[in-house]
């Protein structure tokens, strides 16, 4: 689900920005004690689905904003974040304390980013409005914002129920995107957009499974004609790639592996 669904309203004598949601007001009005528009962060642990909510979000908004990609340090990465004593000296952003000035609007994802949030709104006295993605986990009732998809189960007055994931797919994105990748525009019509991912925790995906995902995509391009654009997830791994590759060698098929720009959104 596109973060589209966040309206920010600023001016109209309004200092202090508003959130509202389908003509709703969500938040409490944003500080903006230090420039015209609030001071806003967006924090996420580096993996690109967290990173790819988050950053939605934050450019829904339209306000300028800093990324801070975490690096979680030892004892905190062995525990639990729900565990952490100290939680601003848990993590490095970007190689950098997380430290004043404080943000007016924070924007995080997943439950690595849920503990530093909440850490960063006490210590701003709560003056830093905390928009949380996912079900954080802890500290619900602190935050003025969570925006959850709809399994997790969470609901309440600050909660933003969606069917999906938060993303960045707006059309003047998948425009410019296209421009930067032209061979696209040769290939073969229709064209077969693939995303494949890999197994986690709750789930698991077997090369024997890539191998019939692969001979599908096969499958269809022998009998409907036309391309296929693959694009895997850090979580394929190479040998699952190496199959994708070996299925579908010898036809019209474009298969990204991971080196230089990922084409993820031109192939949308």
């Amino acid at each position: 689900m596109s973060a589209q669904f966040c309206c920010v309203r600023i001016g109209s004598g309004c200092r202090s920005p508003m959130v509202f949601v389908n003509e709703r007001m969500i938040c409490r009005p944003i500080g903006a004690t230090r420039a015209a528009l609030p001071v806003t962060w967006v924090l996420h642990d580096g993996k690109a689905g967290m990173a790819s909510q988050a950053l939605g979000l934050a450019e829904a908004t339209g306000f300028p904003f800093i990324e801070k990609r975490l690096e979680i340090r030892h004892p905190w990465k062995c525990l639990p974040p729900r565990l952490w004593f100290l939680p601003l000296a848990a993590a490095r952003a970007s190689g950098t304390p997380l430290s004043p000035p404080w943000p007016d609007l924070l924007i995080g994802c997943g439950r690595n980013t849920a503990m530093l949030a909440l850490a960063v709104r006490r210590a701003n006295n709560g003056r830093t409005v905390a928009a949380q993605i996912q079900d954080p986990g802890v500290g619900r009732d602190e935050f003025d914002l969570l925006v959850v998809p709809e399994h997790d189960g969470l609901r309440g007055p600050r909660v933003i129920v969606t069917r999906g994931a938060v993303h960045r797919v707006t059309a003047s994105r998948l425009a410019a995107e296209r421009a930067r990748f032209p061979d696209l525009a040769a290939l073969q019509r229709p064209i077969l957009s693939v995303l494949i991912g890999g197994a986690n925790r709750a789930y698991g995906l077997t090369l024997r499974k890539l191998g019939e995902i692969a001979d599908a995509i096969a499958g269809v391009i022998r009998t409907q004609g036309g391309s296929a654009l693959v694009t895997p997830s850090r979580r394929t791994g190479a040998a699952g790639i190496a199959i994708l590759r070996d299925r579908l060698q010898n036809l019209p098929a474009a298969i990204w592996e991971g080196r230089g720009e990922n084409p993820y959104f031109a192939y949308l």
